[in-house]
């Protein structure tokens, strides 16, 4: 009978603790409000509010009220910007963002899922209500991701015309740094997709291929794709729908760790610790046509090998950077510079 008895005692004892303890988390949560505007509803977007709402509860503390606008089919959305008693605004995608901005709301913007170049022009003119983090990897991790393959050190090309001419020098010095052998594959949009491709296969082993840039859509994309498999040419691509289409290996973001990136950020935001307003996904994922690859490669690609190597390769570049930007030089300049003295 004692025995029961201090058992019983025990467990209401544990049991008043975890009241205790979830009344007091229950105190120390701080709700805000969140305007959320996007243009229309996906699985993706769905995750990635999921994570972030979830994050910034246990984490950090903070609940979110949520209001949710669809810009496209509420015609009322404008009014409510100007009467919102919000904490904050978070846009998904770039024609929310631009919307947005367009009707200069008093309050911090979290523009989340903007392009690559919005965030480029961002950060060389910041402003100071607007934060941000794009969907699209860095262009370095593609370079870290084709090294990690090591290819017999194949030629790798792109293609470029009027739409990502602006690029060419940052992908020749990121193969540069990389010690990566580089053709830039200048072509018209208008082009068939065939006749880029054999222009390609005449130099080149791997295509570096942007689905946002040349050749983004419909039958020109395809056919990029199924003559790269016929010329033999590996096809990494920034999307993984693209594997279905032809490509080898996909390296893309996904939305639910951009949730939690941007859950990290508004955190940081709210209790004014943050130190990087425009930020690139801080992780990566990685799928592979395993069927194009073993006929391409002739053996077996181990992704946990690619990625741990591609994060090997990102940390000297990161590392390099961070040097370059201690002595205040042009950070492109001065990191191949420092690779240039690691060759001797």
């Amino acid at each position: 009978m004692r025995v029961l008895q201090l058992i019983l005692a025990i467990m209401m004892l544990i049991y008043s603790s975890m009241m205790i303890a979830a009344n007091e988390r229950y105190q120390s949560v701080r709700p805000i409000k969140i305007d959320v505007f996007s243009d229309n509803a996906s699985t993706q977007q769905q995750e990635l509010l999921y994570s972030l709402k979830k994050v910034l509860l246990e984490q950090h503390n903070i609940e979110v009220q949520e209001n949710l606008i669809f810009w496209k089919r509420q015609n009322n959305w404008v009014a409510h910007i100007n009467r919102s008693e919000s904490d904050y605004i978070i846009t998904l995608g770039q024609n929310s963002l631009e919307m947005v901005m367009f009707q200069s709301p008093n309050k911090p913007i979290i523009a989340l899922m903007v392009n690559a170049d919005t965030l480029d022009t961002l950060s060389s003119n910041p402003h100071g209500e607007i934060y941000a983090i794009t969907h699209q990897q860095p262009l370095y991790r593609y370079f870290a991701l084709i090294k990690a393959l090591n290819i017999f050190q194949a030629k790798t090309g792109t293609f470029f015309s009027h739409v990502n001419r602006t690029k060419k020098a940052q992908y020749i010095k990121l193969a540069d740094f990389y010690n990566l052998p580089f053709e830039q594959i200048n072509v018209n949009p208008k082009y068939q997709g065939k006749d880029a491709v054999e222009h390609l296969a005449n130099c080149c082993k791997i295509l570096l291929h942007d689905r946002d840039s040349v050749y983004p859509n419909g039958k020109a994309r395809k056919s990029i794709l199924i003559n790269s498999y016929r010329h033999r040419v590996v096809v990494l691509a920034n999307a993984p729908t693209l594997l279905k289409e032809g490509a080898m290996l996909a390296l893309f973001s996904q939305p639910y760790k951009i949730g939690e990136q941007a859950a990290k950020m508004l955190a940081q935001i709210d209790n004014k610790s943050l130190e990087h307003p425009y930020q690139y996904p801080d992780d990566f994922a990685i799928k592979i046509n395993r069927r194009i690859a073993k006929l391409l490669l002739n053996q077996e690609i181990s992704l946990g090998k690619i990625i741990e190597n591609i994060e090997t390769q990102e940390a000297i570049y990161k590392q390099r950077f961070e040097a370059a930007t201690e002595h205040h030089l042009p950070v492109a300049q001065d990191i191949s510079k420092l690779h240039d003295k690691s060759k001797h």
